[in-house]
């Protein structure tokens, strides 16, 4: 129960019982003004009736004042002569009442500042006599009693109802949020797999809980991309470091001269630079996935980018006896971090090239296109069957097996996550044959926010 009144829901809603009682109170007070003035008016009403009744009858010389129904019970009477003997006088026990009705002069607005019970009006006639009618205020009375009483019932049921339905809301708020916690319990302790169940409802709870869900499943995947990571990265470091340490200890063995040990540690060194390479990789994809500071991000020509990579590349195709194509259209312009950019489209360009055969065609090619910038990097080569091109992004993951060829296996993993980070589309698809490596670049989102 202490938690109950702790939460924000009961808070919420006593405050907003406490604003309803303000509002109640203040609409309350306006309507028993209104009563009470318009019971005001309907007595003044009676008593400016009454006294032209008598004073038509006293002028006429109907008036009796020995009549017992002169006035009716709750209004009284006084009427003096010009010289100020009384004519009729009917008036209350209180004494006080007595000589304020004998001293009230005439008026025309009815005051009541000399009794709380009663109100009194006082008129001259044209002979010099004075009249003057009092009521009593039992209709006022009844109007207080009745707007008392109705306001204690209000301000009782208000408290009771307002108190209820804290209680209610909080107990479902507590219900729902103890789900919770306890599905973050199981979590912590290693139940990755739970999710909030959800109710159809479509309320904040069905909401939150939805996005809840959503943030777990990426915690999971990126979780079992950890897991799948330091696998990997375990397997393939360890080769590297058991040939690195078989190559020191046969050079210890069979080394004869210093020729022997130079070449061993030259090979050492050869190897270390690999296993540098590699963690070398991961860290920049680690860089690149955080999100770098996007104030780096300017407009560049794609254009000039992959006119010099051409150019740079072109030797080395030719080298290993393959062609270079490139159909690149001018003026083509991208926001983006060029460094990154670059590292992308030559990682793409690298790995087409070394997993390519002799006489491949690779080609590179970018136009406009609606909605943004289209970019196609293609071979002839070999290809990836299309079962594993879902695969190629994961670190570390070769179509080779038996990895005997050099690499990481992080170059596409970081063409990805620059891709992701500049919100780059990209798409493989059969070159027939060969790969086909289609990256769309949107001009309407320049990067992730």
């Amino acid at each position: 129960m202490r938690n109950l009144f702790r939460t924000t829901s009961f808070r919420l809603t006593i405050f907003t019982a406490v604003l309803f009682l303000v509002f109640v109170i203040v609409t309350f007070g306006i309507y028993y003004w209104i009563a009470v003035s318009y019971v005001y008016q309907r007595i003044d009403e009676e008593m400016v009736w009454k006294i032209q009744t008598l004073t038509q009858e006293y002028q006429s010389g109907a008036f009796d004042p020995s009549d017992p129904d002169l006035v009716e019970p709750g209004t009284y009477l006084l009427l003096q002569d010009a010289s100020g003997r009384f004519i009729a006088k009917i008036l209350p026990k209180e004494s006080d009442v007595q000589r304020w009705l004998s001293q009230l002069l005439p008026e025309s607005i009815p005051m009541n500042n000399a009794s709380k019970t009663f109100r009194a009006k006082a008129v001259l006639l044209p002979d010099g006599s004075r009249m003057v009618v009092a009521s009593e205020l039992h209709d006022i009375h009844v109007v207080n009693e009745f707007f008392g009483e109705v306001f204690v019932w209000i301000l009782v049921s208000i408290v009771i109802l307002s108190s209820g339905c804290g209680v209610l809301v909080s107990t479902i708020t507590l219900r729902r949020v103890g789900e919770i916690n306890l599905l973050a319990r199981d979590i912590m302790n290693g139940h990755l797999d739970r999710r909030i169940p959800l109710r159809g409802t479509n309320d904040e709870f069905d909401r939150l809980s939805m996005n809840l869900n959503l943030m777990l499943d990426q915690i999971e995947k990126l979780m079992e991309q950890v897991r799948r990571v330091s696998i990997d990265m375990a397997h393939d470091l360890r080769t590297p470091l058991t040939r690195l340490r078989q190559r020191l200890e046969g050079a210890r063995r069979q080394a004869r001269c210093m020729e022997d040990y130079e070449r061993a540690i030259d090979n050492a060194l050869i190897q270390n630079d690999e296993i540098l390479e590699t963690f070398s990789a991961l860290l920049r994809i680690a860089y690149v996935g955080s999100g770098v500071d996007r104030q780096r991000f300017e407009d560049v020509s794609l254009t000039d980018i992959l006119e010099t990579i051409r150019e740079t590349y072109e030797p080395i195709t030719d080298e290993r006896k393959q062609s270079l194509f490139s159909t690149i259209e001018s003026g083509l312009i991208v926001r983006a971090d060029k460094k990154l950019l670059i590292q992308m489209i030559v990682n793409l360009l690298e790995n087409a090239i070394r997993h390519s055969p002799a006489e491949t065609q690779i080609s590179m090619s970018a136009s406009r296109t609606t909605g943004g910038v289209m970019m196609v990097v293609a071979d002839t080569g070999p290809g990836v069957p299309e079962v594993e091109r879902d695969k190629i992004f994961q670190p570390f993951y070769r179509l080779e097996p038996s990895r005997t060829t050099s690499g990481s296996g992080l170059g596409l993993s970081l063409v990805s996550a620059i891709a992701d980070l500049h919100d780059i589309t990209i798409n493989l698809s059969d070159n027939c044959p060969g790969l086909r490596v289609t990256l769309f670049f949107p001009t309407t989102s320049t990067c992730k926010r």
